[in-house]
């Protein structure tokens, strides 16, 4: 379910609406009174010949990020559509309630702390939908850049020309960075799953069972690293997400086999990112926190919990080769040194031959001479 709309949040009710906008622009926010501003003013600055909406929602930050937000919604009331929460409700419930609002045709996402820096940008994807049906959702490259490091900059995605992005793609790995889509808006929202992490991933996948992706090879946003985002530790060490993110990431397996798992080719993508979590969690996680995830799965995600099972028995195998494969090395080596021992020994056995039989030559007459010889011509000074 979406989340409560109490009237203890202060909004717009749906009675106060009237001209339905074409784009509705979804924010969230949390702790972002250093970011909001440009964020907003992004927004404000595009240029386009349709009505846009703008719904932040706020998950109730602690800084003077919602009392921003209330500024620009008092300046620009018939635009501006603040939901400021009383209480957290994270990241999950707060974007989806803020989708189930949006009464546009189309959904534009952008976070609090990212912004867009092209002002024809919603228009330049509006125009392509429109003229595209058999499209459900477009996105374009962003600048990614690092509030630490201001030199130190990236276009993600890198692809190459205008394209269509095949499922599979999407299903191997997130290229979509949020604040560049634009879906046509669904009208089920309240009903997607909140356990799901990342959701943007999610939200991508689920929008494109209603059509096909288009790649717009034009950078017009930019998307700021620091080291309050939540995915900043993915920068250095990206296991470490799928480690604190284990059962969100679960999730958004099971619904994209929910989703996609018919195809052959798509649910082995699906599978693939499974092995991948499993693997990470086998070497990462602590043998508690993997037997907790291994009985939530059994518990919850059948279609996940299908994959660890053979996923187990594969690691089985893999773990008895590797097993046969060091006694065969130990047994091996063993043979070696045995080899070597006996070399060793039979050296030694020479050794201690040439040993005595020099000790004999010593002792002989000859050597006697032959030592007092190389004495009188100055060999042994």
């Amino acid at each position: 379910m979406g989340y409560n709309k109490s009237t203890n949040e202060q909004g717009v009710g749906m009675s106060e609406r009237s001209k339905s906008p074409k784009v509705s622009v979804i924010s969230i926010s949390y702790n972002q009174e250093g970011f909001i501003a440009q964020t907003l003013e992004s927004f404000l600055m595009q240029v386009t010949d349709f009505e846009v909406e703008i719904i932040i929602a706020d998950d109730c930050s602690t800084d003077n990020t919602a009392k921003i937000i209330d500024s620009y919604a008092k300046k620009h009331p018939s635009r501006i559509k603040p939901v400021l929460r009383p209480k957290n409700v994270g990241v999950q419930a707060n974007l989806i309630d803020a989708l189930a609002r949006a009464r546009g045709e189309y959904v534009a996402l952008c976070e609090g702390d990212d912004f867009w820096t092209d002002p024809n940008k919603l228009q330049t994807q509006v125009d392509f939908l429109d003229a595209n049906k058999d499209y459900s959702m477009c996105f374009h490259p962003v600048e990614v850049f690092f509030e630490d490091d201001p030199e130190r900059k990236k276009i993600s995605p890198s692809l190459k020309g205008s394209s269509t992005i095949h499922i599979d793609e999407l299903l191997s790995g997130n290229m979509i960075p949020t604040n560049s889509v634009l879906y046509r808006r669904a009208e089920d929202y309240p009903s997607l799953d909140h356990a799901v992490m990342p959701l943007d991933w999610y939200l991508h996948l689920y929008h494109a069972k209603a059509g096909k992706i288009k790649f717009i090879n034009k950078v017009m946003a930019k998307n700021r690293r620091h080291k309050q985002g939540v995915w900043w530790e993915a920068e250095k060490d990206q296991a470490l997400t799928w480690v604190r993110y284990r059962n969100g990431w679960a999730h958004l397996f099971e619904v994209s086999l929910q989703m996609y798992g018919a195809n052959k080719s798509s649910r082995e993508r699906i599978q693939e990112n499974i092995h991948t979590l499993l693997g990470v969690l086998l070497r990462r996680a602590t043998p508690d926190d993997f037997k907790q995830f291994a009985a939530m799965i059994t518990k919850e995600l059948p279609g996940v919990a299908a994959v660890y099972a053979a996923w187990s028995i594969d690691e089985l195998l893999r773990l008895k080769n590797k097993v046969e494969e060091l006694a065969d090395h130990s047994n091996k080596q063993g043979e070696i040194i045995t080899h070597q021992g006996e070399a060793i020994q039979n050296e030694s056995q020479k050794m201690s031959k040439i040993d005595a039989e020099l000790k004999a030559i010593k002792s002989t007459r000859i050597w006697r001479y032959r030592t007092l010889v190389r004495e009188k011509m100055g060999y042994n000074k």
